[in-house]
C-alpha cells in the first residue's frame, strides 16, 4: 500500500521515541535512500568482518551494524557532546556534515539543509548537530517499517516511452473506423 493511502487513517505512533510524523514525504523519500545506501554498506562491513579473526567475538557481543557503519562513515566527523542528564557523552554529527555526506553518497543532489529533516533528527532540540543514535534508531526503522517503506525512494514516476504513446495513437487512428468488437463500422 502507498503511503498516500495511509493520509487520512490514524497516524504512525512514535517508535523508540521518535516521532515520524514531523516528517515530510521529502525527508521520507531522503530517509529511505539514506537507508538503503547504510544497508548495502552494512552487508559489506560484515563480510569484511567474517573475514576477520575478532568476527566471533562481534558476533557475540551483537553489535548494531547499522550504528557501527554510521561510526565508519562519519568518523572524522563525529563529536562526543556531555550533558549533566546523560552517563555517557553523546555522539553528534554537525548538520554541515552530514548534509555534505548525504550528496558524496549520492542521496541527494545540494547540500542544501532541510530544516524538517534536520529538526527531526537534532540533538536536543538543537537545528546545529545530529544525534547519531537518533539517526541510527531511525535509519534501522526505515529498513523495518512498510509505511516509511511505501513512500518509496523517488517522487518521479516512470512514465511509457515515446514510442509505446505513438504505437497507442497509432492503433487508435486505425480502429477508429471499427467497433469493438472487431468488424467495420456500416455508415
Amino acid at each position: 500500500m502507498h503511503g498516500y493511502e495511509f493520509s487520512n487513517l490514524r497516524r504512525m505512533k512514535p517508535i523508540k521515541g521518535i516521532n515520524f510524523n514531523m516528517l515530510s514525504v521529502k525527508s521520507i523519500r531522503i530517509m529511505n535512500r539514506f537507508a538503503h545506501k547504510i544497508k548495502v554498506y552494512s552487508e559489506l562491513y560484515v563480510k569484511k568482518l567474517e573475514a576477520s579473526p575478532n568476527f566471533e567475538l562481534i558476533s557475540q557481543k551483537k553489535v548494531n551494524m547499522i550504528f557501527a557503519v554510521l561510526l565508519a562513515l562519519f568518523n572524522d566527523h563525529i563529536e562526543a557532546r556531555a550533558s549533566q542528564s546523560e552517563k555517557a557523552p553523546a555522539q553528534v554529527l554537525s548538520t554541515e556534515h552530514f548534509y555534505d555526506k548525504l550528496m558524496k553518497l549520492k542521496v541527494r543532489r545540494s547540500v542544501v539543509a532541510l530544516p524538517n529533516l534536520t529538526s527531526f533528527l537534532a540533538y536536543k532540540n538543537e537545528t546545529n548537530y545530529i544525534d547519531v543514535k537518533r539517526l541510527a534508531t531511525a535509519t534501522g526503522e526505515f529498513l523495518r517499517n512498510q509505511y516509511l517503506q511505501s513512500f518509496g525512494t523517488s517522487k518521479k514516476i516512470k512514465l511509457p516511452s515515446k514510442s509505446g504513446a505513438d504505437n497507442s495513437q497509432s492503433l487508435a487512428v486505425k480502429n477508429a473506423g471499427k467497433d469493438p468488437t472487431g468488424s467495420e463500422k456500416q455508415q
